[in-house]
């Protein structure tokens, strides 16, 4: 810092190498701009970054507990442990996004939303364009406004066939196709 009393310039070296430490680089990792461990859990530290790089994490699997790693990138999550995982990523943070808020939405009213995205076994958009290619009219009435699809099915004459989770709840049927349908759970009874 410049003193005008005494014509010279003082400098703090603790400052000026505090400021040298912040904008040197001593490793770095593509796709990662910054890492910090998280003690707010005094028995369970959370290696924190920024940026994505699950390959380079998973190199080293002796220090990172793999089967814990998150990130709200749905995508990656599908990538590296699957369209469940995806599902589930999806679910915790369109729940926290109306957490944030205040809102509070029913987990089975946000699993049907994400069953729907991840159903094919990718992730899908979840938007007007994706919805005008559904087959189900039932589907794409509970998505946009009514009256406009209501009159797109009666001119272009579509049939429901009540298979889609809209087209078999609206009219109070159990929903066919929930989940990624990708497997039966069967559970053997005893008589």
């Amino acid at each position: 810092m410049f003193d005008p009393k005494d014509g010279r310039i003082s400098t703090d070296l603790r400052t000026l190498v505090q400021r040298i430490l912040n904008a040197s680089v001593v490793s770095a990792v593509p796709g990662i701009t910054k890492a910090f461990v998280d003690k707010s859990d005094p028995k369970n530290w959370v290696f924190r970054v920024e940026g994505i790089n699950v390959m380079e994490l998973m190199r080293y699997p002796d220090v990172f507990a793999l089967n814990k790693l998150y990130t709200n990138h749905v995508t990656v999550m599908q990538q590296h442990y699957g369209i469940e995982a995806a599902r589930a990523c999806l679910q915790r943070e369109v729940s926290g996004v109306f957490g944030h808020y205040g809102i509070y939405v029913n987990p089975r009213h946000l699993g049907l939303v994400t069953d729907y995205l991840t159903k094919t076994g990718v992730y899908r958009a979840f938007n007007r364009r994706t919805m005008d290619f559904h087959p189900s009219p039932m589907q794409r009435v509970t998505f946009e406004t009514a009256t406009g699809v209501l009159k797109t099915i009666i001119q272009d004459d579509l049939v429901e066939n009540m298979v889609s989770p809209s087209g078999s709840l609206v009219p109070g049927q159990l929903a066919h196709g929930y989940g990624t349908t990708c497997f039966d759970l069967l559970s053997r009874l005893t008589v």
